[in-house]
């Protein structure tokens, strides 16, 4: 328990900033996977559009330090190269390898599935 008056002041202070952080924090995961779920639905239209938005929301929570500006940045980079996974899959003409775009989400690293593809419809 706070013993002066203005350690009172401080806790009240502390208890609307965290409801405050907590709720931004909520909102920007709400709208990264928004974009995760357009990508693995192979709407690659959709999560750019809902990138630009999960963008705007991670720079103004990283701008006002609810998380880290480096983290943000690291979030949309991360968001973007999928993006880019997807539409490299988007274009390929057969459908049922579409397949590939939830393995592509949680691949350390899409190019190597994206190479392996490449290789099968070079033939």
């Amino acid at each position: 328990m706070p013993n002066s008056k203005s350690a009172e002041k401080r806790l009240r202070q502390n208890a609307v900033r965290r409801e405050r952080n907590r709720a931004v924090k909520s909102a920007v995961k709400t709208q990264v996977k928004k974009v995760v779920s357009a990508i693995r639905d192979g709407n690659v239209e959709l999560a750019e559009t809902e990138y630009r938005a999960a963008a705007k929301q991670l720079d103004r929570a990283g701008a006002h330090r609810v998380i880290h500006k480096n983290a943000a940045a690291r979030k949309k980079s991360r968001l973007q190269k999928q993006i880019k996974a997807a539409k490299k899959l988007s274009h390929l003409p057969d459908e049922s390898l579409k397949c590939f775009l939830p393995w592509v989400h949680g691949a350390s690293s899409p190019w190597i599935m994206l190479d392996m593809m490449s290789t099968l419809f070079a033939k």
